[in-house]
């Protein structure tokens, strides 16, 4: 197999994902961009032990405790120029990796890109100061350059939250000081729920992405008010 120009990462947590994955690999297989590779981190030993996919390999994750460990393990695991992270309940357009990966290609500058989810209008380049209401990026759109995450050594391992985990790499992106940009495009066909975040995770996370971010100060009213509105 030729080598991967986008590595794909999933994470399956327990049974009823695992039942899921089988149609969640269909709807990628029907993305208008095929060069791609799936990394399937499984949390539970066994879970799609016998699956055999092209284009699809599983790994055993279950001696990690939180998602951004396993986030940093499947990244030194793939090959690709590119990097996403996909979930099994989740459906997008077929022309999400097509347009992200030619928009990247074609813009240099640009160290990441999403699209616009169900219920977000924000579009363009974000500045910091978006950061402060939390991550202007649609999490499950998001797609990188897998050179700029090694860079910044990856996903901090102290978040299990998706959410967390996805807010945390952008600001620390940001303070690095690559930059990305929100396309137009609605790329979600279908959302999941998101689960409860812990307030005090989150406040924390803020504060000290603020501080990266040079905004500590202006910061701290948005960080309180996380716990307050919790």
């Amino acid at each position: 197999m030729k080598q991967p120009r986008i590595s794909l990462v999933m994470v399956i947590n327990n049974h009823a994902e695992a039942e899921q994955f089988s149609r969640s690999l269909v709807a990628l297989r029907q993305q208008d961009y095929q060069n791609w590779e799936l990394l399937v981190c499984v949390r539970q030993t066994g879970l799609l032990a016998s699956l055999k996919e092209k284009q699809v390999r599983v790994f055993d994750v279950s001696g990690y405790k939180k998602l951004g460990q396993i986030m940093n393990y499947a990244l030194a695991q793939s090959q690709g120029l590119y990097w996403a992270q996909i979930n099994v309940y989740e459906r997008l357009c077929s022309y999400w990796l097509l347009e992200q990966v030619t928009f990247l290609e074609e813009n240099p500058r640009y160290g990441f890109v999403s699209g616009r989810g169900q219920a977000s209008v924000r579009q363009g380049q974000p500045g910091r100061y978006h950061f402060l209401r939390g991550n202007p990026f649609v999490s499950r759109t998001l797609l990188f350059r897998k050179s700029l995450l090694e860079v910044i050594k990856g996903y901090d391992e102290s978040y299990d939250h998706p959410y967390l985990v996805d807010y945390d790499l952008c600001m620390r992106l940001y303070a690095y000081g690559s930059r990305g940009y929100i396309l137009p495009t609605q790329m979600l066909q279908k959302e999941s729920p998101i689960k409860a975040v812990c307030p005090r995770e989150e406040a924390g996370l803020r504060l000290r992405g603020y501080s990266k971010l040079g905004m500590s100060v202006l910061g701290f009213p948005f960080a309180l008010t996380t716990l307050i509105k919790k």
